[in-house]
């Protein structure tokens, strides 16, 4: 067919319709708007090329091996860190070997820490020198953080950062509730005291209270009261997780309370049902019991300056 022919038939042929298009689609701004407008993406993590933003180390132990040239005086061990993740970790991780398994008590025999950065599929040797070795499975842990040993003590009240607070008492007979000197029940000095019968104690209730700074395992009371007209005789002690036991006192509102051990305590309180004549008071309140100390806290150096 000619193509002035087909030509002719196309001009005839039913027209096309073109539909309007935004004008925002076919021109280029001035001004590019925002991308986390558009997108919505002002939240997302940027990612390193090549490296899911997802990807993170996936540590491993293998191939525990000894070296008994030595024994019985030492012997080395020597475990395989492996990294079998997405994402590279630096050097200096701390690499634990105990004696037992330490989640039921193993004793920690040393740590060793990483020497050069482990990238995917990279591992390091690391090894362990063990002086007067005996007999036991050896638990080899990387990149774990070590809780801090149970500590004994007779008064968990003298924890730094301790504080109390006891029933309400006018001040100067003002009828202004204020907490007065209630410190002096856990400052560890017998001679000094607490009473909450100040003037005059518009307050009806009858308690003390004692705030850790750290949860805490407790298991018995011992309080001391040398004032002569006023102290606890019985009554309820509260403890922070939900516990509660009953208290009864001697006629100088001293003695001992004993109950299982309770962990995770964080405050305890004295609330008295029979009390002296004018009200409640102690020298001393000792809280027996053991206390893990927060990492944290083990670090805080000396001086104004020392945790700046």
């Amino acid at each position: 067919m000619p193509a002035s022919s087909l030509i002719s038939r196309l001009q005839k042929s039913a027209p096309i319709k073109n539909s309007a298009v935004p004008s925002s689609l076919t021109s280029i701004p001035s001004v590019a708007r925002n991308n986390w407008e558009v997108y919505n993406n002002h939240r997302e993590q940027a990612t390193i090329e090549g490296i899911h933003r997802c990807a993170a180390p996936d540590l491993s132990v293998s191939r525990v091996v000894y070296n008994q040239d030595l024994c019985p005086a030492s012997a080395g061990i020597t475990a395989r860190i492996g990294n079998g993740g997405g994402l590279h970790v630096a050097a200096g991780l701390s690499v634990n070997f105990y004696l037992g398994d330490p989640a039921t008590g193993g004793n920690l025999l040393g740590t060793v820490d990483s020497t050069r950065a482990l990238y995917p599929g990279e591992y390091e040797d690391i090894s362990f020198d063990w002086n007067a070795p005996s007999t036991g499975q050896v638990f080899v842990a990387i990149n774990e953080t070590i809780t801090n040993p149970l500590t004994t003590t007779a008064n968990l009240a003298r924890l730094p950062e301790t504080w109390a607070q006891g029933s309400g008492q006018s001040s100067g007979g003002s009828l202004v509730p204020a907490n007065r000197r209630a410190y002096l029940g856990i400052d560890g000095s017998p001679g000094s005291g607490w009473f909450d019968n100040v003037f005059n104690n518009f307050d009806p209730t009858h308690y003390y209270e004692v705030h850790f700074p750290f949860p805490v395992n407790a298991s018995a009371i011992t309080i001391t009261n040398s004032f002569a007209s006023c102290g606890f005789l019985t009554g309820t002690l509260s403890l922070s997780i939900d516990y509660t036991t009953t208290f009864s006192l001697d006629a100088n509102g001293e003695g001992s309370v004993s109950f299982p051990e309770q962990s995770g305590i964080i405050w305890l309180r004295l609330d008295g049902t029979d009390t002296k004549p004018d009200g409640v008071s102690l020298n001393e309140i000792m809280v027996s019991g053991a206390y893990r100390e927060p990492v944290k806290l083990l670090n805080e150096g000396t001086g104004l300056l020392a945790n700046n």
